[in-house]
């Protein structure tokens, strides 16, 4: 038998807390869980983790936003057609 949404939230909020409890150090990478979650979400939604920082880190929302405005701005083509 599955277990429904709700008691699986709640087994996990317990297992965070009994983790926290015990590695009260971890606690203090909270920041990086909350710009995971601001600038990185579509990992979480795809299921998908990054490990490869390398070559290069991968492009944040804000990014992506900020790109996409300055496209939406303009008329960008081939620079060399006159």
């Amino acid at each position: 038998m599955a277990a429904n949404h709700e008691d699986v939230n709640k087994e996990a909020d317990a297992a965070y807390a009994d983790f926290i409890q015990r590695f009260p150090e971890y606690a203090k990478t909270s920041a990086l869980d909350a710009l995971r979650v601001a600038e990185y979400r579509r990992l979480d939604e795809l299921g998908q983790v990054y490990l490869d920082y390398t070559g290069g880190s991968l492009y944040a929302q804000s990014q992506i936003e900020k790109h996409l405005a300055v496209l939406h701005s303009g008329v960008f083509g081939n620079p060399g057609a006159s």
